[in-house]
């Protein structure tokens, strides 16, 4: 990945959280950014995914769309996605 690719990508990731705030519990959120900040992207969307999976919480076409690409930029599987429910 060249490096402008990896600075996008780390933006993206410590933003992401942001926009699912109103759908999952502070302490789901806070496990997510930590592991952002630490660069484990891996693991903080796996996270991310896992509590919208877990709560239910519905996502819209557009925010399943910034999942997959984040996704698919980490070289992660995006079939998970099509477990949540959307809005």
């Amino acid at each position: 990945m060249a490096p402008a690719q990896h600075r996008e990508l780390a933006d993206a990731m410590r933003c992401l959280p942001g926009g699912f705030q109103d759908r999952l519990p502070a302490s789901a959120l806070r496990r997510v950014a930590d592991s952002a900040a630490r660069g484990r992207w891996e693991k903080a969307i796996g996270e991310l995914v896992m509590g919208l999976y877990m709560r239910d919480a519905p996502v819209s076409a557009a925010e399943r769309d910034e999942l997959r690409d984040a996704l698919q930029a980490l070289g992660v599987p995006a079939h998970r996605l099509d477990r949540l429910r959307s809005r």
